[in-house]
């Protein structure tokens, strides 16, 4: 007899692997391929598409397109803890990048 699971379980999987293997591209500099794992996501539950959302901000950052990171990290529809302080934090460094001191403090004064 085969035992299937619950869609549920096999979406989440999904989504689990689809982030882990566009992380793991990333780190190794295939953003397109990266994309292609995690762009799918975007669709997905809010947990995964903000981490997702994560993700392709900081290969905008790579890929020194700033406003598009900065929409990535600001289009986190209802944030937890942990993800909202991640935004927070990315976006932070996106203006240091830009040399926009005040703004990324400000950022991570919203932390605190």
């Amino acid at each position: 007899m085969l035992i299937s699971s619950p869609p549920s379980l096999v979406t989440t999987a999904f989504c689990f692997a689809s982030l882990e293997l566009g992380k793991l591209e990333a780190q190794r500099q295939n953003f397109d391929r990266a994309k292609e794992y995690l762009l799918p996501l975007l669709n997905a539950g809010n947990r995964d598409k903000a981490f997702a959302s994560l993700e392709l901000g900081k290969i905008a950052v790579q890929e020194r397109q700033y406003d598009l990171a900065r929409d990535y990290f600001t289009s986190l529809e209802k944030p937890t803890g942990r993800t909202l302080a991640s935004a927070k934090i990315e976006l932070a460094k996106l203006e240091m990048l830009r040399g926009n001191a005040n703004e990324a403090r400000a950022y991570l004064n919203e932390l605190t």
